[in-house]
């Protein structure tokens, strides 16, 4: 009966949590309004409005949006024939609903009343100049964080209950390790995670942490925590994925 009642709260959760996202998310006439005078107050004429649905572009690049933004990609062209596209987002949780210029950068600075040149706007914009292994540094940063919580949960979670005294060969527990609550058997991936796994991942975030402030990553965008927290949610799941696949072959 509690597993019942477990999986009916969750679905409830779950139901809820996506009724309001698709709520956030749905495009709304009020922001074709604001596209196109935003466009007008700058001279430009719209070609055609796009909704973009592929957030990883915006985060990769270190802008601060949400997962329910209501992105566009809006086709223009200034009066002196120069085509381009404008990223603009609506973002209910983060910037309350009003319109943000994602790229280029320096149109939202472009004052109205004036005609805006594409051309220039996009040499003179101010863009993030991430490089690639600096994007590596920060998820390695939320790797080694999240590997850090997850060798601590293994530590604290594999108790003798749950893993035998002894070793049994079929169920692939063949390595002896001590945990929080006493010595059991588990797999070379647990005995790795418990007796490595923490001194490992905390060393590896603290010299990727330093690195950040080497190359003052932190100072290129505001958005470089939400990138550390989501490298270490994704690596979070991925060690998840790599324990139970351990678990699951050392048995075949």
């Amino acid at each position: 009966m509690g597993g019942l009642t477990f999986w009916l709260v969750s679905s409830l959760l779950f139901g809820a949590v996506a009724c309001i996202s698709w709520l956030l998310l749905r495009s709304r006439p009020t922001d074709q309004s604001a596209i196109a005078t935003f466009a007008e107050c700058r001279r430009l004429r719209i070609i055609s409005v796009t909704r973009s649905y592929n957030l990883f572009r915006y985060w990769l690049r270190g802008f601060g949006v949400s997962n329910t933004v209501r992105s566009y990609i809006v086709a223009v062209e200034d009066s002196e024939g120069a085509r381009s596209d404008i990223h603009l987002a609506f973002d209910s949780l983060f910037g309350h609903g009003q319109m943000e210029v994602l790229q280029p950068p320096g149109l939202a600075l472009a004052p109205p009343g004036r005609s805006a040149n594409l051309t220039q706007l996009y040499l003179r914009a101010n863009r993030l100049s991430w490089t690639w292994y600096e994007r590596l540094i920060l998820f390695g940063v939320g790797a080694g964080i999240s590997g850090f919580i997850f060798s601590g949960i293994l530590h604290g979670n594999l108790l003798p209950l749950n893993r035998p005294a002894f070793p049994e060969p079929a169920m692939g527990y063949t390595h002896l390790f001590k945990t929080k609550y006493g010595n059991v058997y588990g797999t070379y991936f647990e005995y790795l995670a418990v007796i490595y796994g923490v001194w490992v991942t905390w060393g590896f975030a603290a010299v990727c942490g330093i690195v950040c402030y080497v190359l003052k990553i932190q100072y290129k965008s505001r958005t470089y925590l939400r990138q550390v927290a989501g490298a270490a949610v994704i690596s979070m799941v991925a060690y998840w994925a790599i324990w139970q696949a351990c678990i699951y072959g050392a048995r075949f």
